[in-house]
């Protein structure tokens, strides 16, 4: 039986399953899993992801990333090949970073890279080289949700802004002033770069008061 013709959501995560753990290449079953990525039962749709993790089968993911019919799995793919740590992954999403124009490529490629950012212990690795300059371009590119970018960075401690850089775009997000907050906390001091804008938050009757007690504490 073929993923393609199974409707029975029991029955489709375990040929999901199965698939993940079987040796094959068939590019039309994965093509299909990637599809059930998005369907409604949440467990058919974590057993697609992972069977093609499993099988590594990343040049789906990316032919996918290429192709308008697979438009609407996009983010999907994106995702499952932030979790396959290997340089022509890391490559072949910044190729098409570079070459999209796409809003929801442009978004979710740099949150992906965050994730791939560090090796399996941690440590850098060679994908670094070509992550950091990415992530470094995508903090002054206005088509992409700094917010979001940034906040992941953050939980992913990853320290490639400074705090100069983190008040910098604070002052013209204010939606960042929470993320800015997170990073000096962490840090366990505030820097001095960062206390002129903290006091100018704490001092402020427009701003949320939970917001404002942080950063009158930091």
């Amino acid at each position: 039986a073929r993923l393609s013709g199974e409707q029975d959501p029991a029955v489709l995560r375990e040929m999901l399953v199965a698939l993940g753990f079987s040796g094959s290449t068939d590019a039309a079953e994965f093509l299909t899993a990637l599809r059930l990525t998005s369907h409604p039962d949440p467990v058919v749709a974590l057993s697609a992801g992972r069977a093609i993790v499993r099988r590594d089968a990343s040049h789906v993911c990316l032919g996918a990333l290429d192709s308008p019919e697979f438009e609407a799995w996009w983010e999907d793919a994106v995702r499952i090949l932030a979790r396959i740590r290997r340089p022509e992954i890391v490559g072949g999403l910044c190729d098409r970073f570079e070459q999209s124009r796409d809003a929801r490529i442009l978004n979710a490629i740099p949150r992906a890279l965050v994730r791939l950012y560090r090796g399996p212990e941690g440590q850098p690795w060679e994908g670094v080289e070509r992550i950091d300059p990415l992530l470094r371009q995508s903090m002054s590119d206005p088509r992409i949700d700094r917010v979001s970018l940034v906040s992941d960075m953050v939980s992913y401690r990853l320290d490639l802004l400074s705090v100069a850089d983190f008040v910098f775009l604070a002052e013209r997000e204010p939606s960042l002033e929470p993320v800015l907050l997170d990073h000096v906390e962490r840090k366990g001091v505030t820097p001095a770069a960062a206390a002129p804008h903290l006091e100018e938050i704490a001092g402020s009757w427009t701003r949320d008061g939970h917001l404002r007690l942080r950063a009158a504490k930091a």
